[in-house]
């Protein structure tokens, strides 16, 4: 059997390395790939003749990502584009933000006082949270294994391409029922002030701007790996 390595840019976590392993196993004659997100490189082994570079080029180019190495770059990004494109959202966000302070969405929690005692504000911060960091941080993962499946299963149903949704989507729901219930027991024990939750909950919040920001290339890897150490 035999092997090239690869040099790809753009990988940041597992989701990377699946979506971009589903399509070079689309290149015929390809049996098995190897691929590493903290070193940037793919091991692609095959059989037959010799691996042609416009298709390893293109698998990757079709899973969203480019050949080459993760040159150091600085802290900032030097590409005006990038901060054109970044001001837009800003104005978009202040607009939603305007919009919602207008229409009184901000005050919904002031009736409880600072404790989430009213079940319609709990829903609210649930769905906050999902349709923000659980959308983004495993839209990604499932995506890619509910792509893996339907490669596996292509003559199969809508219904059946569908299952791997519905089983991910199982798995968190009792994860989080079970795990929730664990921390509430916990804060039937350990009473955390207003202050320190909203305290704590800023820093995560800043944390995980300056990581989005690496992620679309605003910002250089250093800060990324900075705070996985961290």
């Amino acid at each position: 059997m035999n092997k090239t390595s690869v040099s790809i840019k753009g990988m940041h976590c597992k989701s990377c390395e699946i979506l971009i392993e589903d399509e070079s196993k689309r290149i015929p004659n390809v049996n098995k790939v190897d691929i590493s997100h903290k070193t940037g490189i793919a091991e692609i082994y095959y059989k037959g003749p010799v691996l042609e570079n416009f298709e390893v080029t293109q698998a990757v180019k079709n899973a969203g990502y480019e050949i080459g190495e993760n040159n150091k770059s600085p802290f900032f990004s030097k590409n005006t584009r990038d901060y054109s494109e970044l001001f837009i959202v800003i104005i978009i966000a202040v607009l939603l933000f305007l919009i919602g302070n207008e229409i009184g969405l901000f005050q919904i929690a002031s009736s409880v006082k600072g404790e989430y005692s009213n079940l319609f504000v709990v829903f609210l911060v649930g769905l906050t949270a999902g349709i923000s960091t659980c959308m983004a941080l495993v839209g990604g993962l499932i995506l890619a294994v509910a792509g893996r499946y339907t490669q596996d299963h292509l003559q199969s149903s809508s219904s059946v391409k569908f299952t791997p949704h519905l089983l991910f989507n199982a798995g968190r729901i009792v994860g989080f029922f079970i795990l929730g219930g664990i921390i509430g027991q916990a804060g039937l024990v350990f009473h955390i002030s207003t202050s320190f939750l909203g305290g704590l909950t800023a820093i995560v919040g800043l944390v995980m701007v300056f990581l989005g920001l690496q992620l679309i290339g605003y910002l250089s890897s250093c800060f990324i790996n900075f705070a996985y150490v961290a």
